[in-house]
C-alpha cells in the first residue's frame, strides 16, 4: 500500500511539472523565442528524474504564493520534540538529547548558498520523515522567519554525508545512519515538491519588508502607482573570477538590455530596480533614455537588497544564487542567462546540466539570443 501511495505522489508531481513546462512555452510566442531550444531536452530530464525517486513526497505548487501573503508556518513546538529536547537557557537554542529522528546541513557560503542548503534540508527531511534543525553558525535566521529550530551539535553526534555534485537524487531517500548534510545543493529538484512550505521559511522579517516598501514608495512617487517592478540583480564582484576560471561567459550590459527589453515590450510601465554588489558598475554600463531605472545605492545590506527584490513584480537575474533566491521568491515572471558555459567547460564535462538550476516555466536567455554580441 505504502508502494502505492508513493507511485501516486511521483506521478502527480512529474505531470504537474510536464503540464506546467509545456504550457508556460506554448502559451506565449515571446517565451517561446527564447526558450525552444531547450524545452523538450528538459521537459524529459524532470519527468524521468522525478519518476525514478524513490522517496515519498508530497505535492507542491511550482508558481506559489507571493511570501509575503503567506502567513502559515511550521513551528516545532517543545512538547513536540520531547523527550529528545530538554530546556535551554536561550530561547533561540534548543538542546537535543538524541540526535536520532533529527536532520541538519553545513552552513556554508553566503545568503544564497546557505537558502537552498536550508531548503534542501526541509525537501530531504520531509521525505525522510525527519525533523530539520540548524546551527548556531547558519545567519539566515537573522532576515527570515524559519522554524527549524537551532541547536548545538556536538562532533561526536555527526554522521555527514557530502554531496558534490548539484544534484544526487540518492539523497532523498537516507535513512537515519545519516544526520548531517554537507553540499552546496544548488538545485531546486531537492525541495519542489514542499515548494509552499520553503517559501513560507523564507518570509521576511517585518523590518525588511517595511523598509522595501517605503524604499519604493519614496523613489516612484508621481508614477509608482501604475508601475510594473521589475527587480534586476547584478552579480559580480569575485563571481567574475569563478566564471573565468570555469570558461563561462559573464551575463554583460547586453544580456541585462535584452532582458529588459522583454519587459518593456510587455509591459506599459516597467520600472527597473536594480540591486548588486558592484552598484556603481551598474550605473555605468546599465544605460537606458527611458527613464525607468532605479537603483539600489543606499547602503543596503544584502538581506535588505534581496527583500527589496521580492517586493517586485517581475524578476531579472544574472548569475549566482542570490539573484536565484530572489526570483524565487517573488511573484511573476523570471529571467534568467542560460547556456553560459563555453564548449568543453570543465562544469559540463563534469555533468552540470541546467534543468537541475532553473525551473522549466523560467525565461532563459542565452549567448545566441542576446540582441548586440559582445561576449569573449
Amino acid at each position: 500500500m505504502e508502494h502505492c501511495f508513493t507511485f501516486i505522489w511521483l506521478l502527480m508531481l512529474s505531470c504537474t511539472c510536464l503540464v506546467l513546462a509545456i504550457g508556460t512555452v506554448h502559451n506565449d510566442l515571446d517565451r517561446s523565442h527564447f526558450q525552444s531550444r531547450t524545452h523538450d531536452k528538459r521537459v524529459g530530464i524532470i519527468h524521468d528524474t522525478l519518476s525514478g525517486l524513490g522517496a515519498r513526497v508530497q505535492h507542491g505548487e511550482h508558481q506559489g504564493r507571493h511570501p509575503i501573503e503567506s502567513s502559515n508556518k511550521v513551528n516545532y513546538q517543545q512538547n513536540e520534540m520531547s523527550p529528545l529536547v530538554a530546556s535551554s537557557p536561550s530561547d533561540d537554542i534548543i538542546y537535543i538529547r538524541n540526535f536520532t529522528g533529527w536532520l541538519t546541513v553545513v552552513p556554508l557560503g553566503q545568503i544564497g548558498n546557505q537558502m537552498f542548503q536550508y531548503a534542501t534540508l526541509v525537501g530531504i527531511a520531509n521525505v525522510t520523515h525527519r525533523k530539520p534543525f540548524i546551527t548556531v553558525n547558519m545567519r539566515l535566521k537573522h532576515a527570515f522567519k524559519l522554524s527549524a529550530p537551532t541547536s548545538t551539535f556536538p562532533k561526536k553526534e555527526r554522521r555527514k554525508l557530502l554531496v558534490k555534485v548539484p544534484f544526487e537524487r540518492s539523497l532523498l531517500q537516507q535513512d537515519e545512519s545519516i544526520n548531517m548534510i554537507w553540499g552546496f545543493f544548488n538545485s531546486w529538484f531537492y525541495f519542489t515538491h514542499v515548494r509552499d512550505q520553503v517559501v513560507r521559511e523564507f518570509s521576511f522579517h517585518d523590518s525588511y519588508v517595511n523598509t522595501a516598501r517605503s524604499f519604493l514608495r519614496e523613489n516612484t512617487k508621481g508614477g509608482g502607482d501604475t508601475a510594473t517592478f521589475v527587480g534586476v540583480h547584478v552579480r559580480r564582484g569575485d563571481y567574475l573570477k569563478w566564471l573565468s576560471s570555469n570558461q563561462a561567459y559573464e551575463a554583460g550590459p547586453d544580456y541585462i538590455e535584452t532582458a529588459m527589453n522583454y519587459y518593456r515590450a510587455r509591459y506599459d510601465n516597467p520600472l527597473f530596480v536594480v540591486c548588486s554588489d558592484d552598484i556603481e558598475w551598474c550605473k555605468a554600463h546599465i544605460l537606458t533614455t527611458n527613464h525607468d531605472i532605479l537603483f539600489s545605492d543606499v547602503g543596503f545590506t544584502g538581506e535588505e537588497d534581496m527583500a527589496l527584490l521580492v517586493q517586485c513584480n517581475h524578476s531579472i537575474m544574472t548569475q549566482g544564487s542570490f539573484g536565484w533566491w530572489a526570483s524565487y521568491l517573488a511573484p511573476g515572471e523570471k529571467v534568467y542567462f542560460t547556456d553560459y558555459f563555453k564548449p568543453n567547460a570543465r562544469q559540463l564535462r563534469l555533468g552540470f546540466n541546467f534543468v537541475y538550476k532553473y525551473p522549466p516555466h523560467w525565461i532563459g536567455i542565452g549567448p545566441d539570443d542576446i540582441f548586440t554580441k559582445s561576449l569573449n
